[in-house]
């Protein structure tokens, strides 16, 4: 099943996960969703600085309840050895990024 679910992933949206990899913009706000599963795209688009339609373009293939491939995308963010690998530098860029947005924009209650 799960070769299955990365030969899914080949045919339906490594291309268009790629092009979201390409832009680091882009790419930190797709992987701080996958990482958290924080799901607010207003607010991802504010805080990284995308449109929110790019923000609701990649949820979608994240969160789709008809596509199962969750745990292949986790696997292709976890491979040192792919295309797609996140490093602790860069989940460490986001959470700071993240903070310095928070500290700027959000009023302490």
């Amino acid at each position: 099943m799960y070769r299955g679910q990365l030969s899914l992933f080949d045919r339906s949206i490594r291309k268009k996960f790629q092009l979201h990899f390409e832009n680091t913009a882009t790419r930190f706000a797709l992987i701080a969703a996958f990482a958290s599963d924080y799901r607010n795209s207003g607010a991802l688009s504010e805080i990284f600085l995308i449109s929110r339609a790019a923000v609701d373009d990649f949820l979608y293939f994240i969160d789709s309840p008809n596509l199962h491939w969750r745990p292949a995308l986790n696997d292709l963010l976890q491979d040192p050895q792919g295309s797609f690998f996140v490093d602790d530098d860069q989940y460490t860029d986001i959470a700071l990024h993240m903070v310095k947005y928070m500290s700027e924009y959000v009023p302490l209650t």
